[in-house]
């Protein structure tokens, strides 16, 4: 049963990941924009800099977000309308959590390469600034689109 319960806060999590990524479907280049704008900002980036930066962030962002829709397509899917976790048989809970792991493990090797790439680009305090800015940036993304609900 400690699986099941795993299953379901990782559907959950990553359906809400999902739902909110849909939300922002329709403006998705506004977003976009506004992020190239603040990175750009945050990281004071020179015009070479940003020639070689924003080809590597875009590349890998598009790479990590398609392995994330596969996975959601080809695991998630299936559990959409589950609404009896306890139908759901052990073998079935295994392949999600390998499938998970091999995600994990994907995500984690481009990773790797995404930072030797940048490392040949950005100094070290530059890639420090740009994973911090990144997380800012998300938090007001969020704060702004519960604000947006509220109203």
């Amino acid at each position: 049963m400690n699986n099941m319960k795993k299953l379901l806060i990782l559907t959950l999590v990553l359906f809400f990941s999902l739902t909110l990524s849909a939300q922002r479907g329709k403006n998705y280049e506004k977003v976009r924009s506004m992020k190239v704008a603040y990175l750009t900002e945050k990281l004071n980036l020179s015009v070479e800099e940003a020639e070689k930066f924003w080809p590597v962030y875009n590349e890998y962002t598009k790479q990590s977000h398609d392995l994330r829709r596969e996975f959601a397509h080809n695991y998630l899917a299936k559990y959409k309308n589950t609404e009896i976790p306890e139908s759901v048989s052990n073998d079935e809970v295994n392949n999600f959590i390998e499938a998970e792991i091999a995600l994990d493990e994907k995500l984690l090797i481009m990773k790797k390469e995404y930072y030797k790439k940048l490392r040949e680009i950005l100094d070290a305090n530059k890639i420090l600034v740009l994973g911090k800015s990144e997380m800012e940036f998300n938090k007001k993304l969020i704060k702004e689109l519960r604000h947006r609900d509220r109203k």
